[in-house]
């Protein structure tokens, strides 16, 4: 008689580059805001596919604490940098908001010196998601956005 046996394979830890910013779990504010939201919130899931790409729901936030800015290959910096603001641009203005505000970052006209557009604020979030870092504020609660509940619909 022959026994039958099973491999059993280690669970991959994602392997999450070193970027030129500071770490999520650095950030007392980010993840005051991941920690208020649930792992199917969609801008959670944004923010994810925007830093990192796709993944689990459960690794969403343990893999965002880990992140310390999107590493671009050697030599593509401009064309990378292009290809993620494009996704973020496909995205709708209330939902480009809410990531920002799940981040903590500043999204005031007043930050802005006049009402900020679309592709300023995209470019702002791309330009965090490459170097992130504290806003320099105390904790807050994060802004609540007329249909931020439904993904921005």
């Amino acid at each position: 008689v022959t026994q039958l046996t099973y491999a059993v394979e280690e669970k991959k830890e994602k392997e999450i580059p070193t970027g030129k910013g500071s770490a999520l779990a650095d950030l007392p504010n980010v993840m005051a805001n991941m920690q208020e939201v649930t792992f199917s919130n969609p801008h959670l899931k944004m923010l994810h596919t925007f830093a990192l790409g796709v993944g689990k729901k459960r690794e969403f936030k343990p893999n965002l604490a880990r992140f310390s800015g999107v590493v671009f290959p050697e030599g593509r910096e401009e064309d990378g940098r292009e290809a993620l603001k494009a996704k973020v641009m496909a995205k709708g203005l209330a939902d480009i908001q809410s990531v920002m505000d799940l981040a903590d970052i500043e999204r005031g006209a007043q930050s802005f010196g006049r009402n900020p557009t679309k592709e300023m604020l995209a470019d702002r979030l791309v330009e965090w998601l490459q170097k992130p870092k504290a806003r320099g504020r105390g904790q807050r609660k994060m802004r609540s956005i007329k249909g931020a509940k439904e993904g921005g619909k």
